[in-house]
């Protein structure tokens, strides 16, 4: 467990990093950029609109270091799905990479024309 001083110095630091990543290109999907917006680091605090627990947190956010490095290096997405609402259409695309003995996952998402854009990560 990581306590609370530590923690809030891991999620301000991951934040800076978050925005400074900006938009990337994945050579996986082409013709695409993907963007790193609110949505996507809201996601790794919370589930829909629930607090994520502490130690969730804690991983997602150690595991975002390896995202911008998996989606510019991995030619292949692992897992393409497509979720349809009423009128709305999301996209999803998951890549997955082994580092250090643990399978980090990234998840895009994409929402009918909207940007493309990072969504979450975990780590197993």
């Amino acid at each position: 467990m990581v306590d609370k001083k530590s923690y809030k110095k891991l999620v301000h630091e991951s934040k800076l990093y978050y925005k400074s990543i900006g938009t990337i290109n994945c050579v996986a999907i082409p013709n695409q950029c993907i963007t790193f917006n609110t949505i996507g680091f809201k996601h790794l605090i919370y589930k829909g609109k629930k607090f994520r627990p502490i130690p969730d947190q804690v991983r997602r956010l150690i595991a975002l270091r390896h995202v911008k490095d998996i989606l510019t290096t991995t030619l292949i997405y692992s897992d393409h799905r497509t979720e349809y609402n009423g009128t709305t259409t999301a996209n999803f695309w998951s890549f997955k990479k082994k580092v250090d003995n643990k399978n980090i996952i990234v998840i895009l998402r994409k929402i009918d024309n909207k940007p493309l854009h990072f969504f979450s990560v975990m780590m197993e």
